[in-house]
């Protein structure tokens, strides 16, 4: 039994679908308030029926962040609390 995605036939057809959530946020002016943010938005996208999500590039920092005082374990660590939730 041929399956279709996006409506085409073919190579790749039997492929589930998948929805994915692109996450736009307002940035907290700190990393542990992004990441809360980050949390509830995630929620949200999960319980609408998102499969993944795409963040901001900047999400647990902000753009605004002063990226000479971050040091390589805040990286770490806010990236391990991401992957995580």
């Amino acid at each position: 039994m041929a399956s279709t995605v996006l409506g085409r036939k073919g190579p790749g057809a039997d492929r589930q679908r998948m929805r994915v959530a692109a996450v736009q946020m307002q940035f907290a002016p700190t990393i542990a308030g992004n990441l809360a943010k980050i949390e509830r938005l995630l929620d949200e996208a999960a319980r609408r029926g998102a499969d993944a999500a795409l963040l901001p590039e900047c999400a647990t920092t902000s753009y605004a962040y002063d990226f000479s005082r971050l040091t390589p374990g805040e990286v770490r660590e806010s990236l391990a609390a991401v992957g995580a939730m």
